[in-house]
């Protein structure tokens, strides 16, 4: 257990330095373009507050949420079906059209389909996921919680 934890932090904390890095050079490149690349002691404190404020607001996010669980399910059907189906077909189909090329249309029946089956995963996911959060939230407002969440764990008592 200890060894499974251990690795999953790693994972985390990899993964949010990758992903975290590249959205705080974007909230950066917004709030104070002029210090974007600046190495001096005011752009690395220009950083270092950016930086801080994001990791501050995923965690206030993350302790203020009772039902994490269903807000990161939600949020992972509304971007997972449309980063991995739709958006490459769509990104595939504009290219080719850009470049002049005619695409089959055997292949363009195939994108569509991946489209179709891409956007009503994001619409179903979304719904099932979006309807787990209301209920959570109204269990959560009525003070009642279900004997059990999702995967058939127990609900934590508080």
């Amino acid at each position: 257990l200890t060894l499974a934890a251990s690795s999953l932090f790693v994972h985390l904390l990899i993964t949010y330095l990758i992903k975290g890095t590249v959205v705080a050079r974007a909230v950066h490149r917004l709030m104070h373009p002029e210090t974007v690349n600046d190495t001096s002691w005011h752009g690395t404190l220009v950083w270092l507050a950016i930086t801080s404020a994001i990791l501050l607001v995923c965690y206030a996010v993350a302790i203020s949420v009772p039902f994490f669980e269903e807000l990161t399910s939600l949020m992972g059907s509304v971007q997972t079906p449309v980063m991995g189906f739709v958006l490459p077909v769509l990104i595939y189909w504009y290219g080719c059209r850009a470049l002049g090329r005619e695409v089959p249309r055997r292949e363009l029946a195939l994108l569509i389909a991946i489209f179709i089956f891409g956007t009503l995963f994001a619409v179903l996911g979304t719904t099932a996921n979006a309807m787990n959060l209301s209920k959570a939230w109204h269990m959560e407002l009525a003070g009642t919680e279900p004997a059990t969440k999702a995967h058939g764990r127990m609900r934590s008592t508080r």
